[in-house]
């Protein structure tokens, strides 16, 4: 199964490539569409669409240990990173679920409403389910979370 992996905190986080990991590793083929910096707290917007501006998407390697898993930035909040790869707006990408996280920190409160990563695949239409971690935990613990949300 074809699966996008998303998040608020951009492409760079530590938290995406250890959930595209282990969805490869659960016989899936992740792709990643993120945004191109960590924009928190935006995951819902889409941001202004202008038809005679293309919005900017580049293929990105990613490390270890999601260094061969194929992956773009968006130059766009969240919600357009997860728009776009849904409705096939990347490289023909066709996903069957967006899953987003693994969230860098905790979504508590009204800030679940529009900081919580899983709001940016809303527009999609198709399933999606979000993970987090604390903030202070160790990476064996996200591995641990992402396990659970892979399977």
């Amino acid at each position: 199964m074809t699966v996008v992996v998303t998040n608020d905190d951009g492409v760079d986080s530590p938290g995406i490539h250890v959930l595209a990991a282990l969805l490869r590793s659960l016989g899936h083929e992740p792709v990643v569409v993120a945004p191109a910096r960590d924009m928190s707290g935006a995951s819902a917007a889409i941001g202004k669409i202008e038809l005679d501006v293309p919005t900017q998407v580049r293929r990105v390697t990613l490390p270890p240990p999601a260094a061969d898993i194929p992956a773009y930035a968006v130059e766009g909040p969240p919600g357009l990173a997860a728009l776009l790869a849904a409705r096939r707006g990347i490289d023909d990408v066709e996903p069957s679920l967006v899953v987003s996280g693994v969230n860098a920190g905790t979504n508590t409160g009204q800030a679940i409403l529009h900081s919580d990563g899983r709001r940016s695949a809303d527009g999609c239409q198709l399933r999606a389910l979000g993970a987090r971690r604390e903030p202070r935990r160790h990476r064996s613990d996200a591995l641990g979370r992402g396990r659970a949300v892979a399977r």
